[in-house]
């Protein structure tokens, strides 16, 4: 590419700049950065595009949670229940996938998001019953579309989940690892799904892979009120409590939704516990 982008106006550093530039190099990464006339004098011979001043220039969105696969659900079962949205609408939709619907649908969807700006997205990804094709699908998408991508790869045993979604904790140990050593230069995490998607076991073998491979955890955390009645019905703990119990909140672990916690609990997720918060 090789480029020198002109901005009348961006956001850099946390704040507003005017005539501001950078450079963005052959290999497509950002090179040189700082007030116009400055980075012109160190790339007079690299070639400029401007944007006027009614352009505020930004950096890419992240996407920090996404199931793409579920733009196949819009508008219709939108006025269902989870419970019966996830039973009768996405088990039957997703569970069908081939590897190949796999890679169109997530072409299409990492295409929207990066035409709304997005740039970089954690996918947190649960078709992987029956190995590690549909997932790689997933990375051929977002290598060819161009968008930033951090795989969560969920790890499912539920018996109530569709076979599509489900494997032992052994299986999703093995499988994570080869998906790993055959792709290491893609960003590639685990995602225990839930507590309840995901037994103890494999809850336990979720925290040890991470801490082993050094690599981030992603699970969903007390997203609605069924999640945390169910957990109290089971556990006789909210789901923040019963997940601390198996040691899963680490400086790796990132936490999505967590809606329904007490304030005690944010305090608990706030010392330093976990890497991030994704709340939606």
């Amino acid at each position: 590419m090789n480029e020198l982008i002109r901005c009348a106006r961006a956001i850099a550093g946390g704040r507003q700049r005017e005539d501001f530039a950078f450079v963005i190099g052959d290999d497509g990464a950002i090179s040189d950065a700082g007030d116009y006339a400055d980075v012109r004098g160190r790339n007079s011979a690299v070639s400029t595009r401007a944007f006027p001043a009614d352009r505020l220039i930004v950096p890419g969105f992240v996407n920090g949670h996404s199931h793409a696969y579920q733009i196949l659900l819009r508008g219709w079962a939108d006025d269902w229940g989870f419970d019966r949205w996830r039973k009768d609408a996405l088990y039957r939709v997703v569970a069908r996938l081939s590897s190949d619907d796999v890679y169109w649908v997530f072409v299409a969807a990492f295409s929207e998001m990066l035409a709304a700006g997005i740039t970089s997205v954690a996918e947190f990804f649960y078709l992987n019953g029956s190995g590690n094709a549909h997932a790689e699908s997933v990375l051929r998408a977002a290598q060819e579309t161009g968008i930033r991508l951090v795989l969560a790869r969920a790890w499912m045993d539920a018996v109530h989940a569709p076979e599509a979604f489900r494997e032992t904790p052994d299986d999703a140990v093995a499988r994570t690892s080869a998906l790993r050593s055959a792709y290491p230069s893609a960003a590639i995490c685990i995602a225990p799904h839930s507590l309840h998607a995901a037994s103890e076991t494999m809850l336990r073998a979720a925290v040890d892979f991470s801490r082993e491979n050094a690599c981030d955890l992603h699970v969903h955390v007390a997203e609605t009120r069924e999640d945390v009645a169910l957990s109290m019905e089971t556990f006789g703990k909210t789901p923040v409590l019963a997940l601390d119990g198996v040691g899963l909140f680490t400086q790796r672990t990132v936490v999505v939704h967590a809606i329904y916690v007490t304030d005690e609990e944010k305090a608990l997720l706030g010392r330093g516990a976990c890497a991030s918060f994704v709340t939606q």
